[in-house]
């Protein structure tokens, strides 16, 4: 599983990326597992990606982290659902 969150990874990762191509990872809980959830995304981005931490509350998991990477810098405000998805 660590090979999942590994620099190498996210490199090659990065490589297969299209121009502009975005990726979405599961990043672990920021409240309960804050070192974990920050450590994802600064190796997201010591990979060369434009790598942008968010959360959202899961029912089943609480605060939840995820990341986006991209060959891009990333503008969390175009990722952000319309109210009605959100409800």
């Amino acid at each position: 599983l660590a090979k999942l969150y590994s620099r190498p990874f996210y490199g090659a990762l990065r490589e297969r990326l299209a121009v502009g191509g975005t990726v979405a990872v599961q990043a672990t809980s920021p409240t309960f597992a804050r070192e974990a959830f920050w450590c994802i995304v600064e190796t997201m981005r010591a990979a060369g990606l434009h790598a942008e931490p968010y959360h959202t509350y899961v029912p089943s998991f609480g605060d939840w982290g995820f990341a986006v990477g991209s060959t891009h810098a990333v503008r969390p405000e175009r990722l952000a659902l319309p109210d009605a998805v959100q409800a």
